[in-house]
């Protein structure tokens, strides 16, 4: 079983995101595209900026999370009304949204989840940020037909 770490970009970082995955979960094999080995293997997926399509060639992919990173530049309303946006597309297909916000003042990092249940594309969107230099999103996404209880 392994995770698939997958960018065109932040190349330089990936060495960092790799050990800290390694660290975190160390009974999980962390891959690094292009070079991921046996394709059959990757079961998740964590991807940014990634080349269009290449999450198909995982057979056995269950779930991925896409991450996005904006910077901040007097544009932090911009940015939380477009994170907002993304959930709020899911409203048509979701039963609920139920938003839980995080707050720790003390690292002056701020921010959002957001559970969507019923049968929505994305599950779990998120957004952090310290609101003066960085701003990530993300959703997760799994390949499998939803089975309600």
């Amino acid at each position: 079983m392994s995770i698939l770490l997958a960018s065109t970009d932040f190349w330089e970082d990936m060495e960092v995101w790799s050990n800290g995955l390694k660290i975190a979960m160390p009974e999980m094999d962390i891959k690094v595209y292009p070079d991921e080995g046996d394709v059959d293997k990757v079961e998740y997926a964590v991807v940014w900026k990634h080349p269009p399509g290449i999450l198909r060639q995982y057979p056995n992919l269950k779930a991925s999370i896409d991450i996005t990173y904006r910077p901040v530049t007097n544009n932090l309303k911009e940015l939380l009304l477009e994170a907002e946006k993304l959930v709020f597309k899911h409203a048509v297909k979701a039963e609920q949204i139920v938003p839980k916000d995080f707050v720790n003042a003390k690292k002056r990092v701020f921010g959002s989840l957001y559970e969507i249940t019923g049968n929505a594309a994305s599950h779990l969107q998120f957004h952090v940020t310290d609101s003066t230099h960085n701003f990530i999103k993300g959703s997760l996404y799994f390949y499998a037909k939803p089975n309600y209880d």
